[in-house]
């Protein structure tokens, strides 16, 4: 049953990837989060499917994006997966957390720690959303919440840009339809 969802929402986003206009690229990750992504940034683009969407450019640049929810993450049904990046970074919210939780947050907070250096988060804030990012160099991990949305959130993970031009293509590209 997962691989059939799988597939239906990666044939979904291959068929949501349209030209906007003539210098940018939408790409659709669910009803609440779409990013669009100008075409300058592409140098002979790859699009790859996988459990996300994955753009790779000829210099080797990528950026991938996923929605993440509570069955995908093996959260509680009703867990608020907007508080994903707040958990993430802080350690005393872990306490009141179900063990299986605690467990998970306490691996993402170590693999962030081993892949970026730390686990906290910085936070732009740009209505209607919050962009959580952490970055190493030309390596960033971006976690954007939408007000009001608290069942999935948006995963952007980039190799080869700066945060300054990771977040410039964020800024200028992420849309709310509601």
């Amino acid at each position: 049953m997962d691989v059939l969802i799988k597939y239906l929402t990666l044939s979904f986003l291959a068929l949501t990837l349209t030209a906007c206009n003539s210098n940018n690229f939408t790409f659709s990750y669910s009803g609440e989060f779409q990013l669009d992504i100008p075409e300058e940034f592409f140098s002979g683009p790859t699009l790859i499917f996988s459990n996300d969407l994955i753009l790779k450019t000829s210099k080797g640049v990528s950026l991938t994006g996923i929605t993440l929810t509570a069955h995908s993450e093996n959260l509680s049904s009703n867990f608020d997966m907007a508080s994903i990046p707040r958990v993430l970074s802080s350690t005393n919210s872990l306490n009141n957390l179900p063990e299986s939780e605690k467990i998970y947050f306490l691996n993402g907070q170590s693999t962030l720690k081993e892949l970026y250096g730390s686990h906290v988060f910085s936070l732009t804030d740009a209505f209607p959303f919050q962009i959580y990012s952490l970055c190493k160099e030309l390596d960033c991990f971006v976690y954007i919440v939408k007000d009001g949305v608290s069942d999935h959130i948006l995963n952007i993970a980039s190799n080869g840009l700066t945060e300054k031009k990771l977040k410039k293509i964020i800024l200028g590209g992420l849309r709310a339809n509601n």
